[in-house]
């Protein structure tokens, strides 16, 4: 069965007409939350009035100028000043009430002369009424008129002192009825309907708010308000870099393309696919993306020729940046993965590094310790075959094994009955006897059980998920400041520290044992020799508790481990979907080792070493090409540079696509006077895109030899087309010798071993989701024995 193609639909052009674009709702939210907390205010201005401040002249100049309003105010205690019908008393006045621009009621006065309910509403008011009375036992407050005034134009209404202190300014229209007034007594009485302010205390307080907010200085504070938040809104909006295309409804959010990410994973795919789906809508070489708001907009470069360009002949214009700095920065700050190369720790830290991608190291060091726990693994799996009887088994997590034991190997030099497949497969051992080959079903899974893995395996594990979930994420920074407190991930951090520390103590109390005798026999001894070294030249003690030595111990680590282990789950996934590609490697295999073919016995690991197999090679590089393990590789401007016939200010960040547009499809069509000079005098070294790219086809990595080679053999070439799985130019992964040796050693031995099956379609997954890198959702296989075959 061939394995499921990638789907051309993914790298083509979107169709035309996106859809109408909204008119953002953030912005709508934002001014009614702000709209009512301005509102909200006034009751606690209101409240927080003087209640004894006094009625000024201007605000009687203002009444006066008023002729279809009404103002209540506190009015001051004061002695009033009446006609000559009227008696002049002390008055403790609450509220004054001026209405049409009639004669300003400036004072109250008292009198004994009428009681308290002369002044009482009585009556029926009707529908929309209400009666309104004067609480004051035993006295009657009135108004001595103006001379010569009708008395109708001159009403008040009285409010009682606790509520008269809450009250600043009303204004509303007022509607008043009068049915008489009593002999004797010079003022309003009965009935009194006052429009909409008359139904209830509670009706009555809700339109004393409402008119409040519409007076001219609280509407001047809400426009005011509204104002400054609308302007904050427009320039937190994202900010495209003129002429790149983008996808327009995401310039228009305050988060960008962020809720993007959201209806991606509705729809079951990955948070990283934003990336490649952006280049399709756009339809572009070059489009930008959208996050945080005052954020730089971050530029994609889905165009290999230019992304090699930039990464090799005009590297000085690009650093690592911040998405790549605070991405692993959470997790290892000390190292040199985590810094800019302008970084003065840089240079310090990576020299703690240098001996271990040496030849010698590789050869002397980290092979012999691959060939050893994969001499363990084709044990577990032969047993594991014939306890299937041919039914798939999940490899996952046997893959995750290997990878961890072969890194920790090197690292710390452990011996074989502390690898994790040893003991896995002496438990399976006492679980499930070997049984005598019957008929072989096809259909199907058989189960194994699952193993616990380690403390260190674990926080690895962890450590390592949390920096690829960091990766999706619009502020790494905070997500690592946030999940660094879970329970789970401090758990990680301990087990990380101690177990690393007694690995550490460990070397350096051989070394100190050995002195001129110590012979480096694993990693951490070389880091621990130099370490030493540098410290006696400087003249200190050396630090070998140190962040940045856990640091670079921990990345050796995952680097060996989590990348690894990807590679190698699609590795066999594609051997068992690609028949006739994994028959081709199979003889070329033995091919090279004759004397093993011949003999039914593994080649040994100097064969191995020493030979050249240019269709592994192929295979190897069309696996990491297809199904790279990396979906982009980051960097930022360092100084303003032209892309593509576009300017990129300094300190963008910048995504060169390792899938997509060139490598699985051809690329999109690019101005030759676009590209930079550099690009131009390289155009026809460089290759641009592969047409058939979705397609597994080693042989595109193979090529005549060149003039002097021997005819008829075939020679690999790693620059036949595009590949980005472990970046370019000066920044290339630090760890791609290790990988290309570790890679070559398991393919070699696996398929000299086993022949793998198809796996039945039912049983077939190729989806994958984000980690660190990219993994499978599902990876089984299915064994049958390649010696016999």
């Amino acid at each position: 069965m061939a394995h499921r193609p990638i789907n051309p639909e993914m790298y083509s052009p979107a169709p035309e007409g996106t859809g109408v674009v909204s008119p953002p709702p953030e912005l709508v939210v934002i001014l009614v939350i702000i709209f009512g907390a301005v509102l909200g205010e006034i009751p606690g201005k209101l409240s927080s009035k003087n209640e004894n401040s006094s009625l000024g002249k201007s605000d009687i100049d203002a009444a006066r100028s008023s002729s279809t309003s009404m103002i209540l105010l506190p009015a001051p205690v004061k002695t009033a000043t009446t006609t000559a019908s009227a008696t002049a008393t002390a008055a403790t006045p609450n509220v004054v009430l001026i209405v049409d621009n009639g004669a300003i009621l400036n004072d109250f006065v008292t009198t004994s002369s009428a009681p308290a309910s002369s002044v009482e509403s009585a009556g029926s008011m009707g529908p929309g009424s209400a009666r309104i009375t004067c609480p004051w036992g035993g006295r009657t407050v009135y108004e001595a008129a103006g001379a010569g005034e009708k008395f109708e134009r001159h009403s008040y209404i009285l409010l009682p002192a606790p509520r008269a202190a809450k009250i600043d300014v009303c204004r509303v229209t007022p509607k008043f009825i009068w049915d008489g007034f009593g002999s004797g007594v010079r003022g309003p009485r009965g009935l009194c309907q006052l429009g909409l302010l008359a139904y209830s205390d509670a009706t009555f307080n809700l339109a004393l708010y409402w008119t409040m907010a519409f007076t001219p200085s609280s509407i001047l504070l809400v426009g005011a308000v509204l104002a400054i938040v609308y302007a904050v809104y427009w320039r937190a909006l994202p900010r495209p870099i003129p002429g790149i295309p983008y996808v327009e409804k995401s310039a228009k959010r305050l988060f960008g393309d962020l809720p993007r990410i959201a209806e991606l994973q509705k729809a079951g795919r990955k948070p990283s696919d934003l990336y490649v789906e952006t280049v399709r809508l756009t339809k572009s070489p070059i489009s930008q993306l959208f996050f945080l708001p005052f954020e730089t907009p971050m530029v994609i470069v889905s165009d290999f020729r230019e992304a090699q360009d930039l990464l090799t002949t005009r590297s000085k214009d690009l650093e690592r940046g911040a998405v790549n700095n605070d991405t692993f920065g959470g997790v290892t700050p000390e190292h040199f993965i985590s810094m800019n190369t302008s970084d003065p720790r840089f240079k310090v830290t990576r020299g703690l590094t240098n001996d271990l991608m040496t030849p010698r190291f590789l050869n002397e060091v980290s092979a012999p310790e691959i060939y050893s726990k994969m001499r363990h693994f084709i044990d577990l799996w032969r047993f594991k075959s014939q306890a299937a009887d041919g039914r798939a088994f999940k490899a996952y997590e046997d893959l995750n094994f290997l990878s961890y034991d072969i890194v920790t190997a090197a690292a710390f030099g452990i011996d074989d009955s502390e690898s994790e497949t040893v003991q896995h497969l002496r438990l399976l051992r006492s679980d499930f006897p070997p049984r005598s080959p019957s008929e072989v079903p096809t259909e199907g899974e058989f189960g194994f059980p699952d193993f616990a893995p380690s403390d260190l395996m674990r926080s690895l594990l962890m450590l390592a998920e949390a920096v690829g979930d960091s990766f999706t994420k619009p502020s790494p920074k905070l997500f690592h400041l946030l999940n660094n407190l879970r329970p789970a991930m401090r758990r990680a951090w301990s087990d990380r520290k101690r177990i690393l520390q007694q690995h550490i103590d460990n070397a350096s109390a051989r070394l100190n044992r050995e002195g001129d005798n110590f012979k480096p026999v694993s990693a951490l001894d070389y880091m621990v020799a130099r370490e030493v070294s540098s410290a006696k030249k400087e003249g200190r003690s050396p630090d070998l508790s140190s962040r940045r030595l856990h640091d670079i111990l921990f990345i050796y680590l995952v680097a060996g481990q989590d990348t690894t282990h990807s590679v190698m789950t699609f590795l066999v996934k594609q051997l068992g979907a690609q028949q006739k590609a994994q028959s081709k490697l199979r003889q070329r295999l033995r091919d090279a080792y004759p004397s093993a073919a011949a003999e039914c016995r593994q080649p040994m690991l100097s064969e191995i070493l020493q030979a050249n197999v240019p269709y592994l090679e192929a295979f190897i590089e069309e696996v990491l090409r297809l199904n790279t393990p990396i979906a982009a590789v980051a960097q930022q401007t360092v100084r303003d540079i032209t892309v593509l016939g576009h300017v990129i200010p300094k300190g963008t960040p910048l995504l060169f696509l390792a899938e997509g547009p060139s490598f699985h499809g051809p690329m999109h069509p690019v101005a030759e006077e676009s590209r930079s000079s550099s690009s131009q005098k390289h155009a026809d070294a460089t290759p641009g895109e592969w047409v058939d790219g979705a397609e597994f086809r080693p042989e595109r990595w193979l090529r005549k030899p060149r003039e002097g080679g021997e005819e008829g053999n075939l020679v690999f070439d790693p620059k036949a087309g595009p590949f980005m799985t472990f970046s370019l130019g000066p920044r290339m992964c630090w760890g791609r010798r290790l990988a290309y040796l570790e890679l070559r050693l398991v393919v070699t031995l696996l398929v000299w071993n086993f022949q793998f099956l198809p796996i039945p379609p039912e049983l077939d997954n190729w989806d994958k989701y984000d980690a660190l890198i990219y993994k499978p959702r599902s990876c089984l296989v299915r064994l049958g024995s390649a010696l016999e075959a």
